[in-house]
């Protein structure tokens, strides 16, 4: 049940003599376009052009998220990226639980991510999603994001790969939200609609990330500089397959880059 609306809070239909199913219309249309336009700001991208001079799509995976920006840039950048693109997602749940309230928010939140993957201002070309979807569920869910968030630490924790801690945290989450609206006695059909919606895409994106798991190419996460090193080597040796976004095209790079291996993706030194 939808439990804020402008009209139950302000009678905004009283005061301009707007029918009710209008404004609902309205509300649902401010909560779709708003936050995906929000969603269309992508950090990354903003991030290395401002203070890098470059195009984060230009390097490593050419994927526009904080795990790429963590790669080419590090922990700096990431955070950055990390701050820019919660804050979005943050605007985008408060305007819409304003304004048509919890399945509002939901609403939004699924707009934001997926304009921050298919972003109107870069030519539909950004991240994978994962940031937006996990700053919505924190602010809608702090329980069931905490154990969503317990199984990604564990897995990276174990593995080393990012992607596979993304990948079971979103084909977890639809369930242990079932689970937590059952032992709260309160299932919502939207919210659960919602979060199968968030884990499809989140998965769906990440399907290069799949195929390189199961051919042993993708790639760890390093954070000792030993991690780093070795990384490398198996890299130049031909054991990972840097090509992370199937999707992604970017502009071509100029000739004062650092590296650039036979598949035309760059690596920073």
């Amino acid at each position: 049940m939808i439990y804020q609306t402008i009209y139950t809070k302000f009678g905004i239909c009283n005061w301009f003599n707007i029918d009710e199913g209008v404004l609902f219309i309205i509300q649902i249309l401010l909560c779709i376009l708003v936050p995906y336009l929000l969603g269309s700001i992508n950090s990354a991208i903003i991030l290395s052009k401002k203070i890098y001079k470059e195009d984060i799509r230009n390097f490593g995976s050419g994927n526009a998220g904080m795990t790429n920006m963590h790669r080419t840039y590090g922990m700096k950048a990431a955070l950055l990226t990390l701050a820019g693109d919660c804050a979005k997602q943050i605007a985008s749940i408060f305007f819409a639980a304003f304004i048509l309230g919890r399945e509002g928010a939901y609403l939004a939140g699924m707009f934001c991510m997926l304009g921050h993957i298919a972003p109107v201002y870069y030519k539909f070309k950004g991240g994978k999603g994962v940031l937006t979807a996990a700053t919505m569920i924190l602010f809608l869910n702090p329980v069931v994001f905490l154990v969503v968030f317990t199984i990604f630490v564990a897995v990276v924790a174990v593995s080393r790969y990012i992607s596979l801690g993304s990948i079971l945290s979103a084909f977890a989450y639809p369930g242990i939200l079932y689970m937590y609206m059952t032992y709260t006695k309160m299932i919502e059909a939207f919210p659960m609609i919602a979060s199968v919606v968030i884990s499809f895409i989140v998965i769906f994106m990440h399907r290069s990330n799949i195929a390189r798991l199961a051919n042993g190419k993708e790639n760890k996460l390093c954070l000792t500089k030993k991690q780093k090193q070795k990384a490398e080597e198996e890299r130049l040796a031909g054991k990972y397959d840097d090509d992370d976004d199937e999707d992604i095209n970017p502009d071509e790079p100029d000739e004062n880059t650092d590296y650039i291996d036979t598949t035309g993706v760059i690596y920073k030194k």
